[in-house]
């Protein structure tokens, strides 16, 4: 379902799906870093769904999905359609904390190039 957003905005006109952030934190933090790939990313994945639904003429199925651990994404997927036989546009916002094998193999990561 959508909702509409502090500047009175349906999400849902602007994005495939609602933001996986509450879109109030959004405005509230749009300085930082993550927030500001979150609406790139949606901005990104609804221009990318939109051009493919103008030339394939089908529709996207949308389906959001939250993860406990924190953050969410959203699945398009395009089937058994004029142009493509499948075509799939997703993307995810997780969050939560790092297993520590994890950020080491980061950090060497950034070490060896």
């Amino acid at each position: 379902s959508c909702e509409s957003s502090a500047d009175g905005g349906d999400v849902c006109q602007r994005y495939m799906a609602e933001t996986i952030t509450p879109t109030e934190e959004l405005a509230k933090n749009m300085s930082e870093m993550r927030y500001r790939m979150e609406v790139l990313c949606m901005n990104v994945q609804r221009q990318l769904c939109h051009a493919i639904e103008e030339v394939d003429g089908g529709k996207f199925l949308v389906d959001r999905w939250m993860r406990k651990e924190g953050g969410g994404g959203i699945s398009c997927i395009l089937q058994d359609s004029k142009v493509f036989d499948k075509a799939g546009i997703n993307i995810s916002v997780v969050h939560g904390t790092l297993p520590p094998p994890a950020v080491q193999q980061m950090k060497s990561r950034q070490t060896n190039g």
